[in-house]
């Protein structure tokens, strides 16, 4: 964890740079969530898809968090498909998909 705890370091400062990059956003929060932080998470997410709804990595990012939070199933799985409906498959949108047909509920 402790390269992620370095990350998350840096991508905090930058982010008081850089408050609108939607590319600086997802990666906030994907390290968030390796670091076990989902709210602080899901916060960075919702702000960069705010900032850009068309973004399928956005989309992404705030399905991941959404699912990690606990939020919305029905808005993690319509994000999620999204995402892979204008990028394709990836590993990461297949752990979501696998995160979020675990969660208990």
């Amino acid at each position: 964890a402790g390269r992620w705890d370095r990350a998350r370091v840096l991508y905090e400062a930058l982010e008081k740079r850089s408050a609108r990059d939607v590319q600086l956003l997802c990666d906030l929060a994907l390290v968030r969530l390796k670091t076990g932080d989902a709210p602080g998470a899901l916060a960075a997410a919702r702000e960069a898809y705010r900032l850009q709804r068309a973004n399928p990595v956005a989309a992404q990012v705030l399905g991941m968090a959404l699912t990690a939070s606990g939020g919305p199933e029905a808005q993690a799985v319509a994000l999620l498909a999204k995402a892979r409906a204008i990028m394709g498959d990836s590993p990461a949108l297949s752990e979501a998909r696998i995160a979020l047909a675990n969660r208990p509920g």
